[in-house]
């Protein structure tokens, strides 16, 4: 969940750096504080984001932005609930905001809403039909639900918006290797890893392509890189295996 409140909060966070002006008074401006907490969410601190957020709402009590970073912060630290109620109130204020409609429709997916986030995506899309994060996530939304072609087809949308968008090009891999079409996988895999050389579950997804292709080595090669930047996914690459060995047999 956090990587996909970063991609936003990263878009989100350069729009409100320009309107930053750089008098004395500006400090204590809503503004200031909605860059703040943005910026605080992005390093991975939502305690500090949730307190930015809270003073950004009480000097600006009717700003959207300041009701979805709040949404953004609680939804980081696991108040789901609490998050959809600031997402409803930012679009409240703010019927045409395409960021509360796509995050508001991630934390129905975590309610298992799934009905109620496939409208809040789409309707993110009638507003912005350009929002590669809207792609990408009704992307997921159709692998939960068992539809890979309708997949696919999200997330090359996101990928033909958003060249760089890492996180598109891993799970349309993801997709295509459960379709069957193994190198075109494998050449997603490479490209999200190219992207994002930190990306510890593409280097496990792209390790366990390689085992199932017989090559092993370069498979071992890519577990010893993702467990190096994320200790705990050698449990997941293990369970794996397992499923695997037992197919094989």
């Amino acid at each position: 969940m956090r990587m996909r409140l970063i991609y936003g909060l990263l878009s989100f966070l350069f729009a409100l750096s320009l309107g930053i002006r750089t008098t004395a008074e500006a400090a204590d401006s809503p503004t200031a504080y909605l860059k703040k907490g943005m910026t605080a969410l992005v390093r991975g601190n939502p305690d500090d984001a949730l307190t930015a957020f809270e003073r950004a709402i009480l000097l600006a009590p009717n700003s959207a932005d300041a009701y979805y970073g709040r949404g953004c912060a609680r939804q980081s630290k696991g108040d789901v609930d609490a998050a959809i109620e600031d997402f409803n109130h930012a679009l409240a204020l703010d019927p045409k905001h395409p960021e509360a409609y796509v995050n508001r429709a991630n934390a129905l997916q975590e309610k298992s809403d799934l009905i109620g986030a496939m409208a809040d995506y789409d309707h993110a899309l009638r507003i912005d039909p350009k929002s590669a994060k809207a792609f990408y996530n009704r992307g997921l939304l159709w692998m939960r639900m068992n539809n890979d072609d309708r997949a696919l087809a999200d997330f090359d949308k996101a990928i033909r918006t958003d060249r760089s968008y890492g996180l598109a090009y891993n799970n349309r891999a993801v997709a295509l290797e459960r379709k069957g079409d193994l190198e075109a996988a494998l050449a997603d895999f490479n490209r999200a890893i190219a992207l994002d050389r930190r990306h510890a579950t593409a280097y496990v997804n792209r390790g366990l392509l390689r085992y199932k292709l017989g090559k092993k080595a370069e498979a071992e090669q890519d577990f010893g890189k993702a467990v190096a930047l994320a200790p705990g996914l050698r449990e997941t690459i293990n369970a794996n295996l397992e499923m695997i060995a037992e197919s094989q047999q």
